[in-house]
């Protein structure tokens, strides 16, 4: 299973990956997991790749991804020629336009836009909004949590929703455990609630 993170530096996506990682490691799963490309710090566009029982290569083909994560409502248009129509891609409807565009007062796409973009060439395409999830967990900070629980949740995922539940809590300290555990709960819910998945 091939697996793409993007978003933007500070949305928590190196966290989220070494999540997924070690949640694979404990389950018995061989797993590679990319440099993290971009600028991992706040407002730089940053994007992972995870191999779950693909080998030792840590860049996929292109059109091989099988679940495509978007922490920002457009980063995922950066990778289309990863996608195919195997790929499932989960949206966040966040807008966090980069400095060049917010200057400029340029346009930016609405999240329904995008979607119908990604649906062109992914097998499915659907936005949540993960901040708002999020938020009523506890913290809007959270939004990685979420978007772990909404990937947990998909059909045939191979790494079950306790293992990977119990190493993203492993990584945080005790006072953000019970933000993050619901955060992780509503995206499971959300996922699971959907009828495409």
């Amino acid at each position: 299973m091939n697996i793409l993170l993007c978003g933007v530096g500070g949305q928590g996506i190196i966290l989220a990956s070494q999540v997924l990682g070690e949640s694979c490691i404990k389950a018995g799963k061989h797993v590679v997991i990319s440099e993290i490309h971009g600028m991992a710090q706040r407002g730089g566009s940053v994007y992972t790749f995870v191999r779950i029982d693909e080998g030792d290569a840590p860049i996929p083909p292109a059109g091989s991804i099988d679940v495509a994560v978007s922490f920002e409502r457009v980063e995922l248009l950066r990778y289309l020629d990863y996608l195919g129509k195997k790929t499932i891609a989960l949206v966040n409807e966040a807008k966090i336009p980069p400095i060049g565009v917010s200057l400029q007062k340029k346009p930016y796409p609405g999240v329904e836009e995008v979607v119908a973009e990604l649906a062109r060439i992914a097998g499915q395409a659907v936005h949540f909004d993960a901040e708002k999830l999020a938020v009523e967990a506890g913290s809007k900070l959270a939004v990685n949590s979420v978007m772990l629980g909404a990937i947990a949740a998909l059909h045939g995922f191979p790494i079950s929703k306790d293992e990977m539940l119990e190493t993203l809590l492993s990584k945080l300290p005790e006072k953000v455990r019970e933000v993050n555990r619901k955060a992780f709960e509503g995206g499971f819910s959300m996922t699971e609630s959907n009828k495409q998945f």
